[in-house]
């Protein structure tokens, strides 16, 4: 369900805007706000992994970040990407270039910058060449999986748990499947716990990263555009039963539906969630190297909680071997383990992308289209368990020449992951 473009839509909690303010609004400002586009220096190296690598670095400020390098796009992939660049580093930009500012979550990862031409220092130590980046903050607690020895206390156990389930909430609020959630995939900044009388206890907020197989589950929500004459239905569920079939994420936190290659879609996610707050519980990683030997250990573990305690009652709900029986995020929010610690619930406005990352001119239909293939999928065959071939011979010749058009433009990546960089909305559209 749509509703014309002169019906009010639903844009926060507590302020209706009409379309005519919508789009006056989104002539002033992106609300993912505009990137720095800043120049950045070498100082070490983080890590590396199928993706690419991770350094520090610093801007001509001295401020330091860290900097995640893509490889090109890699032949091993099971699904191709655009232009030489590999999909996952297209999903992970085009996702997070629109969770930023006005859409940012503060438990999810916010990149400061996108460099389109990073590479190896000149003489004068200035990024050349052409390799794409994220510039994000840099978290020296390091990772989840790093630190179950850190987290003893019950209010740290409950504070990083109750992290994770924000950002995931927020993301599935907007129909974004994360697909790989981890521990390893959850940094860890170091608080101070103001409600201790001592003031020497530690607290932990959790960043969850890494949106390389991440996707939007239900596109018609986030990229519904005004000068279709539509806006978006908040209320509307006619999308809501979009699944996946490609198997993916880590196997220890593969839900059983995933393993089995069966439909799945955004309660998979609140599986991975379990098995990381079954670690948290543990103070341990759980590791298996194998699908059906993780799920078996998970289940023997889950058998071993005591009952009636809010903890293992929350992680009971989440590892539901039953997909449509698991805790949703904003039911585990529920849980009186929160309730506990004074740990609230939180509510951000929906996401759409025209306000959210607007195109600079009305040249730009291949490079929405660009867009939508790199947070939805290239059609139907990977997004439903029932996809007919047609439609993936259409979608697989549409980006063939989306590789070729994406060549001959070198501008057209920029536009990608910049936007329209504070033109009049007059200026971007045609006369």
């Amino acid at each position: 369900m749509t509703a014309p473009v002169d019906i009010h839509i639903f844009i926060s909690q507590s302020v209706l805007v009409s379309s005519t303010e919508y789009t006056t609004k989104s002539s002033a400002t992106m609300s993912s706000g505009e990137l720095p586009q800043e120049e950045y220096h070498r100082s070490g190296a983080i890590g590396s992994g199928s993706y690419g690598s991770v350094m520090t670095v610093y801007d001509d400020e001295g401020d330091e970040w860290a900097l995640k390098v893509f490889d090109d796009d890699d032949e091993d992939d099971d699904e191709d990407g655009i232009g030489g660049i590999s999909l996952g580093a297209l999903r992970e930009i085009s996702i997070l270039r629109i969770l930023r500012k006005d859409n940012a979550h503060p438990n999810i990862i916010a990149i400061h910058d996108v460099q389109t031409a990073f590479g190896e220092d000149d003489d004068v130590g200035h990024a050349v060449g052409g390799s794409l980046a994220l510039t994000m903050p840099l978290y020296h607690e390091g990772s989840l999986a790093g630190s179950f020895s850190k987290i003893t206390s019950k209010k740290q156990k409950a504070v990083v748990a109750h992290g994770i389930l924000c950002a995931v909430a927020h993301l599935h609020d907007n129909y974004i499947i994360h697909r790989d959630i981890k521990s390893d995939n959850v940094l860890l900044q170091a608080v101070t716990d103001n409600d201790d009388d001592a003031g020497d206890d530690v607290l932990f907020h959790p960043i969850l990263i890494d949106f390389s197989l991440a996707k939007v589950t239900r596109p018609g929500f986030i990229m519904a555009t005004v000068s279709d004459g539509l806006l978006p239905d908040p209320d509307d569920s006619t999308e809501e039963g979009q699944t996946h079939t490609p198997s993916v994420g880590t196997p220890t936190y593969r839900a059983p539906e995933v393993v089995a290659e069966e439909p799945y879609g955004l309660p998979s996610d609140l599986w991975s969630v379990g098995v990381v707050l079954l670690e948290l519980l543990r103070g341990k990683e759980i590791e298996a190297l194998k699908d059906k030997g993780a799920t078996a250990l998970i289940s023997e573990y889950v058998s071993q909680l005591p009952e009636g305690q809010p903890f293992p009652t929350l992680i009971r709900g989440l590892l539901e071997p039953d997909p449509a029986k698991r805790w949703t995020a904003r039911q585990a929010l529920q849980c009186p383990l929160f309730e506990k610690f004074g740990l609230a619930q939180s509510k951000h406005p929906p996401i759409y992308l025209p306000i959210a990352l607007p195109l600079d001119c009305e040249s730009d239909f291949v490079v929405e289209e660009e867009r939508r293939i790199a947070i939805v999928g290239l059609g139907k065959e990977n997004n439903t368990a029932d996809g007919k071939q047609s439609t993936a011979k259409k979608s697989k010749c549409n980006k063939t020449k989306l590789d070729s058009n994406w060549q001959d433009d070198g501008k057209r990546l920029k536009r990608f992951v910049v936007g329209w960089s504070g033109q009049t909305r007059s200026q971007r559209m045609p006369p």
